[in-house]
């Protein structure tokens, strides 16, 4: 199943071991906001446009 990870830049500087691994592989899609943990406050239009352009290249 395609999937995608949003690295939000103003968080951690590396995925949680659990999510490096298919990021790290290639398996999930790599995607980045200039935010903090929870872009869908700070920037809501961010993520949704991230999402939208996954679900299109799917």
């Amino acid at each position: 199943m395609p999937a995608t990870y949003v690295k939000c830049l103003l968080d951690r500087d590396v995925p949680p071991p659990a999510v490096a691994g298919p990021v790290e592989g290639g398996r999930w899609g790599p995607a980045e906001l200039d935010t903090g943990h929870w872009p869908m406050f700070s920037q809501p239009r961010e993520p949704a446009r991230v999402l939208r352009e996954s679900a299109a290249a799917d």
